[in-house]
């Protein structure tokens, strides 16, 4: 601290009283302008000096200054910190007091003559002390909240970059999806008519409508049956997924006797399982209400869970198909003891295209959509998903479809699910 001396008098203030007004202005300020601006003319007024200044020791920030019209050469801390009081005092300077937090360097409280002239004495000082360590916590925090605000502002300057980048690779994404979907969608009606015309004639053949056949011939044939068949219903797993995606898939409701259809799906596989040596085993239930179901859509959703399960169990094993009510639901459950899928893949399966690693390594030709698809046929009716598995021992995998909604036909002729 360097000083000098005059003549002496009594101050016309109390020093609490002068820390707690100027603590206020403090308080209330919301940046160094403010802060400083107010406190400096408030501190001029209320200790009645010719001026007040406060000079930094960084670059980022001008002195301030009241009681003066223009800030003096004389104000910066380089200069401040280098001489002795008494080279100031020409300029009128009574008290010149570092600013700083523990180690931190801030700057310079520069404080003025008083007014009447007379001397400032050594109260006046230890109050411009406790003055000069309050406005020093105080530009340190302020110093804080300009950080604060200075990251922010590029946080949400990047935030803006990076959302308006995601937005135009989003467009992008959007446009190649939707061309996608349209190649999809006009490759799957092209391919449906011939393919359905192959699985056509093999039928004919194979009923006999050409002629004998030898039983190589018809080993080969229903080989070449079952592939078109596999190839009809992959063509219409992906006109599904296009029309999912333009909101075109409609669940259209009849009456249908599921514990029947159950049974005839099982009898479809048999051929399947007989070449992959697994028995597939369904006791069908004596009596079971008539449902309002869409037919079409049931069947391909009952048919990928035993397809899956034969094709993911080991040979000599048994896939058991379970149709019940449980608690005003009918329960359909496909028990296999196959591969299982792992805990990681468990969340993210029935999302479109996905398939866990082994799967993909047992059966490289899978698409990914058929539990995509089973799970907005089921959830179109009103049911949920069933689906147990655990690694290495087998899956459970169902649907339950609540019982009451579905007793009753339709209100309108479809639903889009």
């Amino acid at each position: 601290m360097k000083r000098f001396f005059g003549r002496v008098r009594r101050p016309s203030y109390r020093s609490q009283q002068v820390v707690d007004v100027l603590t206020r202005k403090m308080v209330d300020a919301k940046d160094i302008d403010t802060l400083l601006n107010s406190y400096l003319e408030t501190f001029v007024s209320v200790l009645q000096v010719r001026f007040a200044g406060v000079a930094f020791c960084d670059q980022y920030h001008q002195p301030y200054i009241a009681g003066k019209r223009n800030v003096p050469a004389w104000l910066d801390s380089q200069t401040l910190g280098s001489g002795d009081i008494g080279d100031y005092a020409r300029y009128g300077i009574a008290a010149i007091l570092p600013l700083c937090v523990a180690e931190q360097k801030i700057g310079y409280l520069v404080i003025g003559e008083r007014r009447d002239g007379c001397e400032i004495r050594g109260k006046e000082f230890e109050l411009f002390d406790v003055l000069a360590r309050n406005l020093s916590v105080a530009l340190l925090n302020m110093f804080r909240l300009e950080e604060i605000r200075r990251l922010a502002g590029n946080l949400e300057k990047e935030v803006d970059e990076a959302t308006s980048q995601l937005r135009q690779s989003n467009k992008r994404l959007q446009a190649l999806d939707a061309t996608k979907d349209e190649f999809v969608s006009m490759a799957s009606h092209q391919l449906r008519t011939p393919l359905t015309s192959v699985k056509g004639y093999l039928s004919m053949v194979l009923e006999g409508d050409a002629g004998e056949i030898t039983p190589p011939q018809r080993q080969l044939l229903e080989e070449a049956f079952r592939s078109s068949e596999r190839m009809v219903r992959l063509v219409s797993d992906f006109l599904n997924v296009s029309r999912l995606q333009t909101g075109k898939f409609i669940i259209n409701r009849t009456a249908v006797n599921l514990s029947q259809l159950v049974a005839e799906e099982v009898a479809n596989v048999d051929q399947v399982a007989n070449t992959h040596k697994v028995k597939v085993t369904y006791r069908q239930p004596a009596r079971f209400p008539l449902l309002y179901l869409d037919d079409t859509k049931i069947r391909q959703v009952i048919m990928n869970f035993i397809d899956n399960a034969i094709y993911y169990s080991p040979d000599a094993n048994t896939v058991k198909v379970r149709l019940s009510i449980e608690d005003g639901q009918a329960v359909l459950r496909v028990i296999d003891k196959g591969m299982g899928v792992s805990p990681s893949a468990k969340k993210k399966l029935g999302t479109k295209f996905f398939r866990s690693d082994n799967a993909r390594r047992q059966r490289p030709d899978g698409t990914g959509i058929g539990l995509f698809l089973a799970k907005k046929v089921v959830e179109g009716h009103g049911g949920t998903m069933i689906f147990e598995s655990e690694l290495g021992k087998g899956s459970t995998f169902g649907f339950r479809l609540p019982i009451a909604e579905l007793k009753s036909p339709p209100a309108l002729d479809g639903s889009k699910a």
